[in-house]
């Protein structure tokens, strides 16, 4: 009996087959797993060879492509030894067929989890993209493991379903995430399923549904202006976790970065005469490192923790982000930031999706001081450029988005600029 691994496809992402022939029988069957079709040869799956002329950049592809072709390698395996099993454990006289073959090989109960197919979807895009670009799908997929974590339990493939898109941007709303990047990841989920569906897997008929109100949905994103952040920077604050809070906050004002990176701001990275802090952010981890320059409201702080940058709530990051998130609320409370404007919440058990009148500290959230720096900035005349040099903006139209210009505007400032041009 042989068991053999092929392609047949003339594309260069190809789906790989497989074979099992014996004297009286001769099945294939389709399986899930995609490979660039010149790596597999003889039905086994041949790395990426490095060779002495490759660069850096050239030896680093090859080893993430190597890591990729491994996981195959290992799910060719199983197959071979899922289907061995299923072989000798038959019923005497059952027919070895084409549909035989394709049962087994689509039977693993793994196949029906949303998760499953994250993976399978990566690894297939991972074949095609950039790394840069591959990074964004990356985070797209832990954005919807890290949901699925939350709520203790995997979903099932045939469950991510309208309601399942709805929950989700509401977690990534109250996780602090922006609208752009909601409407990826919503992107991200409807791609995973279409890529799911063209494996002839059943998914929800919902899928058209995802992003029909987030089209509709306005940035009504809040920031901190120069006055707010000051008031909260001379805020007197007895409680110590709030205290460290309102400094991490006053610090993201004046830095722009995302709280991931935030978080992960080291003494070690500031330069020699105090100026710069070094920083290699984790969406844009292929990227050059970026150089923050030092404000005087972080060398204030930096003083008051001997150089350091203030502590971490918890060694759990994911906890780090709740905790931070709740305590700045409680601060920009204490600082009586409580007008009232319109922001958007999602759609809940107790209420319906929509704009609503809230109080203006109770929309705090991680990104507040990313979007405070880039609008704040902005405002007072400083170049795009610059602002994207630290916020790690790759477009400028994306940066203009961003910031919300109808609120970054000085409409005085803007009207005397016009006047004083037609004198």
């Amino acid at each position: 009996m042989a068991i053999t691994f092929f392609t047949q496809s003339k594309k260069d992402n190809a789906p790989i087959y497989i074979r099992v022939r014996e004297l009286n029988f001769d099945a294939k069957a389709r399986t899930k797993l995609i490979v660039k079709k010149d790596r597999l040869v003889k039905g086994e799956i041949r790395p990426y060879k490095t060779v002495p002329s490759d660069q850096a950049q050239q030896k680093d592809k090859k080893q993430r492509d190597n890591n990729s072709l491994h996981i195959i390698k290992k799910k060719i395996e199983s197959l071979r030894s899922l289907v061995y099993d299923a072989l000798n454990s038959r019923k005497e006289g059952e027919n070895i067929t084409s549909k035989w073959l394709s049962d087994i090989v689509q039977s693993n109960a793994e196949d029906k989890l949303l998760n499953f197919h994250i993976d399978a979807f990566l690894e297939f895009k991972k074949l095609s993209i950039k790394p840069n670009t591959f990074i964004t799908y990356k985070q797209s997929g832990d954005a919807l493991k890290g949901y699925q974590k939350h709520l203790k339990k995997d979903i099932a493939l045939i469950n991510a379903d309208n309601q399942f898109s709805d929950s989700f941007e509401t977690y990534l709303r109250g996780r602090g995430d922006a609208n752009s990047s909601i409407i990826l990841y919503i992107g991200r989920l409807m791609a995973i399923l279409r890529y799911a569906e063209k494996l002839k897997y059943k998914v929800s008929d919902d899928i058209k549904y995802f992003k029909d109100d987030l089209k509709k949905k306005k940035t009504l994103n809040i920031y901190l202006n120069l006055d707010e952040i000051k008031l909260i920077n001379e805020l007197e604050i007895k409680d110590e976790r709030d205290d460290i809070a309102r400094d991490w906050l006053v610090i993201s004002c004046n830095t722009g970065q995302r709280a991931s990176d935030l978080f992960a701001f080291d003494k070690k990275n500031i330069s020699k005469d105090g100026n710069y802090l070094t920083v290699q952010q984790i969406k844009n981890e292929n990227s050059r490192p970026i150089e923050i320059p030092l404000l005087p409201q972080v060398k204030e702080i930096l003083k008051k923790y001997q150089g350091n940058f203030p502590p971490l709530f918890n060694e759990i990051p994911k906890t780090n982000y709740t905790i931070y998130n709740r305590a700045i609320k409680r601060v920009g409370r204490l600082a009586k930031i409580d007008e009232v404007s319109k922001t958007l919440v999602t759609k809940t058990e107790d209420r319906k999706s929509g704009v609503v009148d809230m109080k203006k500290y109770k929309q705090f959230s991680s990104h507040i001081g990313r979007r405070s720096f880039a609008t704040n900035m902005y405002v007072k005349g400083v170049s795009a450029f610059w602002i994207m040099n630290v916020t790690g903006h790759l477009t400028e139209s994306s940066f203009l988005g961003y910031i919300d210009q109808s609120r970054a505007i000085d409409k005085a400032a803007q009207r005397k600029a016009f006047l004083e041009a037609l004198e």
